[in-house]
């Protein structure tokens, strides 16, 4: 039996930051509020796919419109997703590239891969 065939895909609808105790994670909430936090961003990378990347950096755009960013979590997903979506061609080290497919998500960044999900 294929597992991942019965997995149910649920969208993101909303995104905030969640404390416990000390530590601060990325909440993601989706339709029909199932949620998932994530401590590192990578780990959030494995855990989406390009869709989820999308709609996430959308999230996060239209939140930062009109405010700055004024917690660490908050400036790291700001910064790691404008990084993917927007990279700087002048800056070298900032210069990463999104590439997504059924299979997941790759980062390029100069001659290396990471390649999540799959």
């Amino acid at each position: 039996m294929n597992v991942e065939a019965l997995k149910t895909k649920y969208l993101i609808i909303d995104w905030e930051i969640y404390t416990k105790g000390t530590r601060k994670y990325w909440k993601i909430i989706r339709v029909g509020n199932h949620t998932e936090v994530h401590k590192f961003f990578d780990d959030m990378l494995k855990a989406f796919d390009k869709d989820d990347l999308v709609m996430l950096w959308s999230l996060v755009k239209e939140k930062f419109n009109s405010t700055e960013p004024t917690d660490d979590k908050e400036r790291e997903i700001w910064v790691e997703l404008k990084r993917l979506f927007k990279p700087n061609t002048d800056d070298e080290e900032g210069n990463r590239h999104l590439h997504a497919g059924r299979e997941g998500v790759s980062i390029v960044k100069g001659n290396s891969t990471k390649h999540y999900g799959g």
